[in-house]
């Protein structure tokens, strides 16, 4: 099961160049033309200025009247153009982002897979890591344990990407009354060794279910339950909890 769920992580990234270099296609043909108008209003506005030089400004040029109409209409194809250009850009950036994020989810289902035994012989008994396949071995270590504190694995920001969920268990419990998440069921001693007892969110819990992590560095909740911040998907773009937003105001 856990190979077929490491399968899938990889093969959602196939079709990932080809996009991509359709975009950058395009992108260079529109840089093509945008050049070729450029070279138009440079030929015509040197001969304008040689004419000039050759008998004086006081002079009527009888080619301006020709002339000054096709350069502004060439400057007004290479504004468009680059405006084309700068949506072309967005787009391979936005997939790129989207990408990312829907690899980051897949691996960490992966990972609960592997924890919770989701790859099983006809015993029952869970198959070790080292017997699957490379690619589920590999994709073991690309997230943070469960019980590992977020705020060791807080990710670096950019410009580019956006923080994407963070599911750190299989599911959430259910809500309080107040609308916040009840907390955890209290387990036996050997389940409660080495669990991460961090608090976030403005419910103030442990971390669990889908997470979104707020990008003010200097916030002090960090994480935030989807359900705390009515959130169903990862936000797209820069993401900040509401006491943030309204520090920044």
């Amino acid at each position: 099961m856990s190979e077929d769920a490491a399968y899938l992580v990889f093969d959602s990234l196939d079709n990932l160049p080809s996009e991509l270099q359709n975009l950058y296609e395009d992108i260079r043909v529109i840089d093509v033309r945008a050049t070729d108008s450029i070279k138009k209003i440079k030929t015509r506005d040197g001969q304008l200025g040689k004419f000039i030089k050759t008998n004086g400004s006081l002079e009527k040029n009888p080619k301006e009247e020709v002339y000054y109409p096709k350069i502004r209409a060439d400057f007004g194809k290479t504004l468009e153009r680059s405006y084309e250009k700068e949506e072309l850009a967005k787009k391979a950036l936005e997939l790129l982002d989207r990408t990312l994020r829907k690899l980051d989810e897949e691996t960490r289902k992966v990972v609960a897979l592997e924890r919770s035994g989701g790859s099983s012989g006809p015993s029952g008994a869970s198959t070790p890591v080292h017997d699957r396949s490379p690619a589920v071995r590999d994709s073991a270590h690309l997230m943070p344990g469960q019980n590992t504190p977020l705020k060791n694995h807080k990710r670096a920001r950019s410009s580019v990407s956006t923080r994407p969920a963070i599911p750190s268990g299989l599911g959430g419990p259910p809500l309080l009354p107040n609308g916040y998440p009840a907390p955890p069921a209290t387990g036996g001693s050997d389940e409660e060794a080495g669990e991460d007892t961090t608090t976030y969110c403005f419910c103030e819990q442990v971390s669990y279910g889908e997470m979104v992590a707020c990008d003010n560095d200097s916030c002090q909740r960090e994480w935030f339950h989807y359900g705390c911040v009515g959130l169903k998907e990862p936000p797209i773009g820069k993401w900040y909890c509401s006491e943030c937003t309204d520090k920044k105001a």
